[in-house]
C-alpha cells in the first residue's frame, strides 16, 4: 500500500463550457435538441455568470455554446464582460450570425481570442456562403477557427469534396 502521496494541486487553468441557451435558428434532423419543447430558453442572470467565471482563480477559457450562442439576446454583453475579465472566449456556432455580429465578437475577443468552432449544417446553409464567412474570421490576428460538419448518411459522401473546398480557402473542415 502506498501512503503519503502529495495531494495534486487544484488546476488553475482550464476550459469551462457554458450552454447559455437552447435557442437555435436551425432544426437539423440529427440534432438532439430539436426535440425540446421549449427552444427559447436562455440564461437570464448574465451578470452572475460573468462574475462567477471571472472570479475563477487562474487562466480560464470560457467556451460559449447552446443552442446557437449568437442568438442569446445578451451575447455581446457576455463576451465583452468575459473579455474585460481577462478570459479567453471561445464559441461553438452555426455561423448564422451577421458579419457585423461576428465582427463584434472578433473585436471583443481580439486581446485573447479563443477558438471559434463553426459547424456547417448542410440542411440550412450552402458551403459557398459558409466558407467565405468563416475565411473572413480566420483572417483575424491570433484567432483560430475550425469548421466541422456532422457526418450523416446524406453528408458523408459529400465530405471529401467539402474538405477540399475548405482547404482551397485555407480552412480546415473536420467530420463530426
Amino acid at each position: 500500500m502506498i501512503t503519503n502521496l502529495p495531494t495534486p494541486p487544484y488546476p488553475l487553468e482550464g476550459v469551462v463550457s457554458w450552454n447559455m441557451n437552447t435557442t437555435c435558428n436551425y432544426r437539423c434532423s440529427y440534432c438532439t435538441q430539436r426535440f425540446l419543447d421549449d427552444r427559447k430558453r436562455w440564461a437570464k442572470d448574465v451578470p452572475a455568470f460573468v462574475q462567477a467565471f471571472n472570479a475563477l482563480p487562474g487562466d480560464w477559457e470560457v467556451k460559449l455554446s447552446g443552442g446557437e450562442p449568437f442568438a442569446h439576446p445578451r451575447f455581446d454583453e457576455v463576451v465583452e464582460g468575459l473579455a474585460r475579465g481577462g478570459r479567453r472566449v471561445s464559441v461553438v456556432t452555426n455561423l448564422s450570425g451577421s458579419d457585423e455580429t461576428l465582427a463584434r465578437f472578433a473585436e471583443a475577443t481580439s486581446a485573447r481570442p479563443g477558438l471559434l468552432s463553426a459547424s456547417l449544417h448542410l440542411e440550412f446553409v450552402r458551403p459557398a456562403e459558409f466558407f467565405p464567412k468563416l475565411r473572413r474570421l480566420a483572417d483575424r490576428p491570433k484567432g483560430k477557427v475550425v469548421a466541422t460538419c456532422v457526418a450523416t448518411r446524406d453528408t458523408l459522401p459529400r465530405l471529401p469534396a467539402l474538405i477540399e473546398e475548405a482547404a482551397a480557402l485555407g480552412l480546415t473542415l473536420r467530420a463530426q
